[in-house]
C-alpha cells in the first residue's frame, strides 16, 4: 500500500503542527475534547489526506489550530 503524500489542507495542519511543537497524539485527544465523535491516528491520516470526511472533525481541527480549510 503506497502512502498519500499530504497536500492543500492537510499539509497546512502538519504545518502547524509543527510550529507549535505539537504531535498527531495531541491533536486527536484535542479533537475529543471539542468532539463527541472517535477519532484516531487511522481517522485522521484519513482525514488529512482527504479521503475520510467528517464535517466535525474538520471543523475542530480548524477551531483548535485557529486555520480554516477554505
Amino acid at each position: 500500500m503506497s502512502k498519500i503524500p499530504l497536500k492543500g489542507w492537510g499539509l497546512i495542519v502538519q504545518t502547524e503542527l509543527l510550529k507549535r511543537g505539537e504531535t498527531q497524539e495531541w491533536l486527536i485527544q484535542e479533537i475529543k475534547k471539542h468532539t463527541d465523535n472517535y477519532v484516531d491516528g487511522s481517522n485522521l491520516y484519513k482525514i488529512l489526506r482527504g479521503t475520510l470526511n467528517s464535517k466535525p472533525i474538520i471543523n475542530a481541527i480548524n477551531e483548535i489550530l485557529g486555520i480554516s480549510n477554505t
